[in-house]
């Protein structure tokens, strides 16, 4: 029998790195994301590429592949309020049962 996967945890990282993944997307298109590419642009201190793709799955901007999910992805390129928004409907999806509480 095969395992199921299991969910991914909430991530836990400097904020940083976030940021750091936030602007890339606004100079660079990409269909997916790995520790490869996490190392090559920087986002992380070195021999943490892992935890920063894991932040990104649980908030479901890639898939376990890698896969960047761009329905979710291209309304974090916005400023100001579009931004917000964004940022709002994927953390109150990812964090939903936090917020049943």
């Amino acid at each position: 029998m095969g395992r199921k996967p299991l969910p991914p945890k909430a991530p836990y990282l400097p904020k940083g790195w976030m940021q750091n993944f936030l602007e890339l997307i606004k100079r660079v298109r990409l269909q997916t994301i790995d520790r490869g590419i996490v190392k090559q642009h920087n986002l992380t201190a070195e021999g943490n590429e892992s935890k920063l793709i894991g932040a990104l799955r649980f908030l479901g901007l890639i898939d376990e592949e890698g896969k960047v999910d761009q329905g979710k992805l291209t309304p974090l390129k916005m400023e100001g309020e579009n931004f917000q928004k964004a940022l709002d409907q994927i953390l109150h999806e990812s964090y939903a049962e936090v917020f049943r509480t």
